[in-house]
Parts: structure tokens; sequence; C-alpha cells
């Protein structure tokens, strides 16, 4: 099983100049690297011992990752005073591009999401590979350089989402259909004008 020290200690090295606690159960970097050639770099978590790095951006109103890297981060080892004890313990687990690579993945949790319970070997060194050279390439674009410029950093809790207005989101009702006129009642001198008399001829009434 390969690890991805090189891009572990990019993040770390990000982590300490921004303050990110890395051992919160949700954290969030967003950096510019001060350049508009390449895609900002968000580096997030949401606990279950997973990071996330990749570049994103909007196509047709969908978040699309270009590249999002996934690393388990569960083997990493602190002292009673926080210090890291233990480094070069990051495993990447599953690579998304977009189309048309798409999602690939060479190395599966266990159930309880606490170890690495089974890898495809040359997929998850490709993958390793990968993610060094792609900490090389950060670190010459200049992320955690002078100019990189923060975006978004936060620590602790996932931030509650913004309220919905669930009545701005429904259709506006339609217009109620005008009611039909009823039809006009005959009147009765008309209906009686019309009923046969006892010998088969017409009643003739006199309207005044």
């Amino acid at each position: 099983m390969k690890t991805a020290p090189q891009l572990e200690r990019f993040v770390r090295k990000l982590a300490r100049q921004h303050g990110l606690d890395l051992r919160a159960d949700y954290f969030r970097l967003k950096l510019s690297c001060g350049s508009d050639s390449f895609m900002p770099l968000t580096i997030e978590s949401y606990g279950l011992n997973q990071l996330y790095v990749g570049h994103f951006y909007t196509q047709h109103g969908d978040q699309m990752s270009d590249p999002m890297l996934c690393l388990f981060t569960g083997y990493e080892r602190y002292d009673e005073s926080g210090q890291l004890v233990s480094d070069n313990t990051w495993v990447p687990l599953w690579i998304e591009h977009p189309p048309p690579f798409g999602f690939m993945q060479s190395a599966y949790l266990s159930d309880d999401g606490r170890q690495v319970d089974r890898i495809r070997p040359r997929a998850q060194a490709d993958l390793a590979r990968f993610a060094n050279q792609w900490a090389r390439n950060l670190h010459e674009q200049g992320f955690d350089g002078p100019r990189a410029v923060v975006l978004h950093c936060s620590n602790g809790d996932e931030p509650e989402p913004e309220p919905v207005d669930l009545a701005a989101l429904l259709p506006a009702p339609e217009p109620e259909p005008a009611p039909e006129p009823e039809p006009a009642a005959p009147s009765v001198a008309l209906a009686l004008a019309t009923l046969p008399a006892a010998g088969g001829r017409p009643i003739q009434l006199s309207m005044f």
C-alpha cells in the first residue's frame, strides 16, 4: 500500500500557514495562487478520516472537479500534547476527473471506515505517484507561496446551510378561472306559454 508523503507535507505546510486544524471534524481552505492561469485549490474534510484536495469549476450550473483526490488520514498519530508523531501515512483512495476520464477508485475502506481494507495494487501505486507529482506542481504554481490569496478558511463545525425560501421555489399559483355564467332561468310566463292545454292547444297567456 502506497502513501503520498509529498502531498501530505504540502497540505500540512498550507495548514500551518493559514491556521487550519487538520484534526477538526470539518475544515475547508480555498486558495488562489495569484494567477488566473490556474483554478483555485480547495482542501476540505467532513470527518471520517478522509481529506479531499481538488480544483473545482462550474459548468451548466454543476460543480465539476479537475481533479478531486480523496486521501485516508486515519493512520496518523498524535501525542498527548497534540504533536504529530507519525507522518507519511496518508493513503490515496480515489480520484475524480471530468469526462471522459471520470472516477477511479484504487483503495477501499473497512465497514467502520477506520482502516484501508483492500487495494488494487497497481492502480493504487499509480494514484500515489500522481498525488506526489501533483504536490510538486502545486508548489511550482505558487499555492504555498507569498502571492497565494485565501478565498475561504474555516475550522470546526460544518457551517449551517443558508435557509431556503421554499415559497420562492414553488411555482406561482395559477389564477382561478372565472366562473362561467349560469344560464338564465326561463321566465315563468314563457314556461307556462309552452304548456299544452287539455285540448291539445297551447295556453295563450298575456304578458301584460
